[in-house]
């Protein structure tokens, strides 16, 4: 065999050892939608579509942005955790475009939740009633929050705090006195405690009681000391939350 004829027969293995070793060409068929994943984004359309109408017009987008969530948070594959934030989302943005589906998806959690999810959907039915006006009821809702010692000591504070706003708008000053100066003492979060030594002083002016508003407000620097020396971002909070007091600045302008 020449050397032309031994490069031919090289050339012509290669060839076939190429054709040999080449896949067929397989045409994959597009899977059908994941239903979850429409629904998810169904939910980031309808809230950029909220963002983006003006305020006279967003309540019907809230609808919209309120039945996303819903649908999400009862699709098979949802966990139970997402469901139940997803549900009190749905449900601020029923109340938000006052539907009255909100309070029977905040009943639905109380019953149906997990302990944290219940006592959200507990407080949100408690702003509920105060919104309305049935502020009797919505103290009794607050206060049996505040007193129950299964839910987490921040959302009692919370309760506890907006107990004391309702006690205000209910004209029962003596309560509300009460109220701010318990928190004052006791919450969880320093930047409370600065938040309710502020309600209590500015009570005190308004009734007339200067001497109380100036003890209240001293008492809250001196009681905030420890958490306001440190150069952690909790010191920051509390010194941030002591120099916006109003408390003060009404002190400082009566002074002038």
């Amino acid at each position: 065999m020449t050397s032309t004829s031994r490069w031919m027969l090289g050339v012509v293995l290669l060839l076939a050892l190429g054709v040999a070793g080449r896949r067929p060409t397989t045409v994959v068929a597009s899977a059908p939608p994941d239903e979850a994943q429409t629904l998810r984004a169904e939910r980031t359309a309808a809230r950029a579509a909220l963002l983006r109408c003006p305020p006279d017009s967003r309540d019907p987008r809230r609808r919209t942005l309120a039945s996303a969530c819903e649908a999400l948070a009862r699709h098979p594959r949802t966990t139970d955790a997402s469901a139940g934030v997803l549900l009190l989302e749905a449900a601020r943005w029923w109340s938000a475009a006052k539907d009255a589906r909100a309070q029977l998806l905040w009943q639905e959690l109380v019953a149906d939740g997990d302990r944290d999810t219940s006592a959200r959907a507990r407080l949100e039915l408690a702003h509920m009633m105060r919104r309305v006006g049935d502020l009797v009821q919505a103290i009794a809702a607050y206060e049996a929050l505040a007193l129950d010692v299964a839910m987490a000591r921040p959302r009692r504070d919370s309760a506890m705090w907006w107990c004391g706003r309702t006690y205000e708008l209910l004209g029962d000053i003596e309560a509300a006195e009460r109220t701010w100066t318990r928190l004052a003492h006791q919450a969880r979060d320093p930047c409370l405690r600065v938040r309710a030594w502020d309600r209590l002083g500015r009570s005190y002016l308004a009734r007339g009681a200067l001497k109380n508003a100036r003890e209240a407000a001293l008492q809250c620097v001196q009681e905030s000391a420890e958490f306001s020396a440190e150069s952690t971002p909790l010191g920051a909070r509390v010194r941030a939350a002591i120099g916006s007091m109003t408390l003060r600045r009404r002190l400082a302008d009566q002074a002038r």
